[in-house]
C-alpha cells in the first residue's frame, strides 16, 4: 500500500450552509485522531451513512488552507480534483482508509467528505447530497507532542474530547471567566457579528469545531482568522455561550 502522499494545491472552497436542510448528513469516525508519524501507527477512517445516498464520494483533506483530494482507492491525494468512488450508493458503514502515517509532516489534518451528483463539481453546493458531518466533525493530529495534544494517556485521542472528533471539547465551569473570550471576540469578530454575539446571529461559535470549519472553509471571508488556536476558539464559544 503506498504512503499518503501531501502536494500542494491551490483551490478554495466556500462553504453555503443553508444549502444543508436537502442533505443526508453522514458521520466520520476513525479508531485513532492522534498520530504518530514514526511509521509505528496508522491513519484510518470510515464514513457511516444513515440513509441511503447515491452519487459520488470526494474526500480531502487541507494543508495551509490548500485542498487534496483522496484517490487510488484510499492510498494517495493528489492536485486533482477527482472523486474517491464514483456513482455508487452508500448505506451503512463505509470504510475510506487505512495507511502508514510515516513520514508525514507533523500538523493538524482536518478531513471532508461530501457526497455529489454524478459528474458534478463538487465546489458547487446545489450539487451535495450527503455526507457532509466531515465538513465540521473529523481533525487528526499527527506527529504532534502530547504537550501539544493532550493526549497523556496514549489512547489516540485528547483526553479532553469525550466525543472523538479531533477536537479538544469546549471547558466549562460553574465560574466561567469569560474575559479572554470577549477580548479575543472583539479583536477578531465582532466587526463582522456584531459588538454583542446574539443566538440567531452566531450561535454555531459555541461549537469551537464548527468555528473551525468556517475558518477553514473561508466562510464569510473568515480564513484571515486561521492564526486562532483550537484554545481560543473555546474561549471565544465560552464568551457567546454566557451573554445569549
Amino acid at each position: 500500500m503506498k504512503q499518503l502522499k501531501l502536494k500542494p494545491v491551490v483551490l478554495v472552497l466556500v462553504l453555503g450552509l443553508s444549502v444543508f436542510t436537502h442533505i443526508a448528513f453522514a458521520e466520520l469516525s476513525s479508531n485513532r485522531a492522534i498520530i504518530k508519524n514514526d511509521g509505528s501507527q496508522r491513519i484510518m477512517a470510515s464514513v457511516s451513512f444513515p440513509t441511503l445516498v447515491t452519487g459520488d464520494l470526494y474526500v480531502a483533506t487541507q494543508v495551509n488552507g490548500q485542498f487534496l483530494f483522496l484517490t487510488h482507492g484510499g492510498t494517495e491525494f493528489t492536485l486533482d480534483i477527482v472523486p474517491l468512488v464514483k456513482n455508487s450508493e452508500y448505506i451503512g458503514k463505509y470504510d475510506l482508509f487505512d495507511f502508514s502515517a510515516a513520514g508525514i509532516a507533523p500538523g493538524r489534518y482536518p478531513l471532508y467528505q461530501v457526497v455529489v451528483n454524478p459528474a458534478t463539481n463538487p465546489f458547487q453546493t446545489v450539487n451535495w447530497v450527503g455526507g457532509l458531518a466531515g465538513l465540521s466533525s473529523f481533525q487528526y493530529s499527527i506527529g504532534l507532542p502530547a504537550t501539544v495534544t493532550n493526549d497523556l494517556d496514549n489512547d489516540g485521542f485528547s483526553d479532553d474530547d469525550k466525543d472523538h472528533d479531533g477536537f479538544q471539547d469546549q471547558q466549562t465551569s460553574a465560574t466561567t471567566d469569560v474575559v479572554v473570550g470577549k477580548s479575543l471576540y472583539s479583536e477578531n469578530c465582532s466587526q463582522c457579528h456584531g459588538e454583542t454575539p446574539t443566538y440567531n446571529h452566531i450561535s454555531l461559535a459555541v461549537n469551537p469545531a464548527k468555528t473551525r470549519s468556517a475558518i477553514i472553509g473561508d466562510r464569510g471571508g473568515m480564513s484571515g482568522l486561521s492564526f486562532l488556536s483550537d484554545a481560543e476558539l473555546q474561549e471565544v464559544a465560552k464568551y457567546v455561550k454566557a451573554v445569549w
